[in-house]
């Protein structure tokens, strides 16, 4: 249907207006309840079913739509279902018609971009439709309550943007099959413009030395095969996936040969050959995946190309991220059959310019759960929940992400959407731990390609090693909260990042923690419930107990330290024995630190109190293996003299209002195991920090193991100064 058979209302509709009346307000809101900067449109639902009724076609749209929407169940906003069932008690179309006012507001939007003004947006991608005025929540609630829908707005031309009053309108129309004609268009347009164009990613090596080993695609033929470049330079592309379980055919002893002949295409599993197929489309010859270029029955190999596996990522002219493929044989690109049935959508004005109008298509915004964003994806996909994969993506300098809806890109200069809509990264929100997600260790990622330039490793200043430090325990927390199949990769899984942070900073290396920030290498603690992150499997050792590596939980750094004082936890000694002597970031098969400090007894007890929080508070502990499983408080038995960690407050059961003298220490609940508080430094609101060990009497005397980690509060602790200073062994 033609625009000139449009109500009065939806002819005066346009982009441009509803950026002019944006443009009134200071303070543009992208989301939200749309109370100001508005376009009065119909004065009631009523008014607009009329007008459907009469053939406009936008006003047609809207109540169509308004009909498909449905409320989140225990949520308050609403979102559009294409398969929703009218009459339903979940039915939004149903509410705004018993609502005393539902007239009809339009405004423009700009989906997860929370921005100060019109200005830094990276492009307005949505109109707000919301019927009546928002309401204030009750009191349980905070925020308001309002009847919204959401229409995306798309762009039909590809290379011509959509810009109104100078400002980004609209996504690019890419439709559902990422291995189309344009998908690979914009993949090939982001790589030659990063190569040729982006100053930020002219340290990137146009033709580094390849891998040992890599899969030549061919040109101009569908053959595949084992390559040895023996130290020739050339541009090629790496994979990152999950495996997902066995993976058939792989590089082995009697498969190597019949490599060097050719790899049969149609035997990969569907991530090969969809790899295959983008490395081809981007004009590149080599190709690089674990499975098919490191021996897997060979030990030797896999320890010698683990050690480089860092490099390789780093070096690759782009790594492919198979971000929600579970398995080797999920694909990567989709299918190109027959697809869902797409929303209805509908042209209106973008902007008037004489006698010529520039349309802009818009359509409802799928539900919650069909919407996709890479800052979820970076976070929450199953690539992001594997171990070896963090520094796949990190070192990596291009990385082109496929997701289950659209291509994302990320070099040196920012991120790109293929849809259009960031041309840097807008949601860094979603991840509290890394506040820029436009590059989640800047400071590392700069020493480490400004160092390919020509910079002396050692040159690395006070200012920018505080950085790369912060950056690495943020990394250290983010990788063990992932998964690993195997337990002795711990360590090695974890070495690219290991190694570049190490040469910035300096000192030994040893298992994880660095020498010349031992303290806070040493002040780790569990972050998680302990049953929420299932063991990697196999006992065997793969590090020393006051390392994070020995542990399977999630875990966190103390970061508030204060200046060194003259009691703090001072090396004497170490030792790391290495699976392979030439990579000290790899496996390893034992370790002790010997180190001068001073000790308090310590003792255990399984006492709960039934208290409904926390009682006299006398510092927290975390074991790294509770009794209890919580956050523990500290006791403190004045009668003994003695500190008694996991003494806890049970905070799960009804709340009893208990008062402190009868929270009385229980002497039968005591463990029977004694244990020591080695003291490492103070915190920067005076809290002492603590190591809590075990000993190990097998080891001999004066060694120990850690147990966890102890808090105690510095007031009223004078006592500590008076302690003698011994040096021990953790083992």
């Amino acid at each position: 249907m033609e625009t000139n058979t449009r109500c009065g209302k939806c002819t005066e509709l346009s982009i441009d207006h509803l950026l002019a009346l944006a443009e009134e307000y200071p303070r543009f809101q992208g989301e939200g309840p749309v109370d100001y900067g508005y376009y009065q449109h119909h004065a009631s639902i009523t008014d607009l079913e009329e007008s459907a009724n009469h053939g406009c076609d936008l006003c047609q749209f809207l109540v169509s739509h308004l009909k498909g929407l449905r409320w989140v169940t225990g949520g308050r906003k609403p979102y559009y279902d294409p398969d929703f069932l009218e009459g339903s008690s979940d039915s939004v179309y149903d509410s705004v018609k018993r609502h005393s006012a539902s007239d009809v507001r339009i405004a423009i939007g700009a989906l997860r971009q929370e921005t100060p003004s019109l200005a830094d947006i990276d492009v307005f991608d949505c109109i707000r439709v919301q019927f009546g005025p928002s309401e204030p929540l009750d009191s349980a609630w905070h925020g308001w309550n309002y009847t919204q829908l959401l229409i995306r707005i798309e762009e039909t031309v590809l290379d011509i943007p959509l810009s109104v009053r100078g400002l980004p309108v609209g996504r690019r129309a890419i439709g559902q099959y990422l291995g189309s004609p344009t998908n690979f268009g914009i993949a090939e347009h982001w790589l030659r413009e990063c190569e040729e164009r982006h100053d930020d990613c002219s340290v990137i090596p146009k033709a580094p030395v390849l891998p040992t080993r890599v899969i030549d695609v061919g040109v101009g033929t569908d053959n595949l095969s084992l390559h040895y470049p023996h130290g020739a330079a050339g541009r090629y592309v790496a994979l990152s996936h999950c495996w997902g379980g066995r993976i058939t055919p792989t590089l082995s002893a009697s498969t190597h040969d019949p490599f060097l002949r050719g790899i049969p295409y149609d035997q990969l599993p569907a991530n090969f050959q969809d790899a295959v197929v983008i490395t081809r489309r981007l004009g590149i010859r080599y190709l690089w995946i674990d499975s098919l270029c490191i021996i897997q029955d060979s030990v030797q190999d896999w320890l010698e190309e683990s050690k480089k596996m860092g490099g390789i990522y780093e070096d690759a002219t782009l790594t492919i991220a198979a971000m929600t493929s579970s398995k080797s044989t999920d694909g990567i690109l989709g299918t190109n059959q027959t697809k869902a049935k797409q929303p209805d959508s509908v042209s209106i004005p973008a902007l008037r310019a004489g006698d010529r109008t520039v349309n802009a298509r818009v359509e409802a915004l799928p539900k919650k759960k069909d919407q996709e964003y890479l800052a979820d994806l970076i976070t929450n996909s199953v690539l992001a929940s594997r171990g070896w994969t963090l520094q796949e993506s990190v070192l990596s300098a291009r990385v082109l992400f496929f997701g289950a809806k659209q291509i994302y890109w990320r070099c040196h200069s920012g991120f790109q959407y293929a849809d259009g809509r960031l041309s840097q990264l807008g949601e860094a929100w979603v991840l509290p731990d890394f506040p820029d997600l436009k590059d989640s260790c800047p400071a590392m990622r700069s020493y480490q390609f400004s160092s390919a330039v020509g910079r002396p490793l050692s040159n690395a200043g006070v200012d920018e090693k505080e950085a790369i430090l912060e950056e690495y325990y943020h990394l250290v927390h983010d990788y063990t909260r992932r998964l690993l199949t195997v337990v002795s990769d711990k360590l090695p899984a974890f070495s690219g990042l290991a190694q570049r942070t190490h040469r910035a900073v300096g000192g030994a290396y040893l298992a994880g923690l660095l020498s010349d920030d031992i303290k806070r290498s040493l002040l780790f603690y569990p972050s998680v419930s302990f049953d929420s992150k299932p063991a990697a499997t196999g006992m065997e050792y793969r590090a020393p107990s006051w390392s994070w590596a020995s542990l399977d939980h999630s875990i966190r750094f103390v970061n508030d330290l204060d200046a060194s004082g003259p009691l703090d936890l001072r090396i004497i000694n170490h030792k790391v024995t290495l699976r392979k002597d030439d990579n000290p970031y790899g496996e390893v098969t034992g370790a002790h630190l010997v180190v001068e400090g001073v000790t308090v007894p310590l003792y255990r007890s399984a006492q709960l109190f039934k208290t409904g929080g926390y009682f006299a508070y006398e510092g927290w502990s975390r074991f790294d293996s509770p009794v209890h499983g919580r956050w523990i408080p500290v006791a403190n038995d004045s009668i003994r003299g003695r500190h008694i960690v996991e003494c806890v407050a049970d905070i799960t059961g009804i709340e009893i209002e208990t008062e402190e003298a009868d929270l009385r220490i229980d002497p039968q609940a005591y463990l029977s195991e004694e244990y020591v508080g080695l003291f490492v430094t103070t915190g920067s609101w005076g809290d002492l920090y603590f190591l809590i060990l075990e000993p190990a009497a097998s080891e001999g005397p004066k060694v120990y193991r850690r147990a966890g980690f102890l808090s105690l509060p510095g007031h009223e602790m004078e006592w500590i100064s008076e302690l003698v200073k011994e040096i021990i062994t953790m083992v």
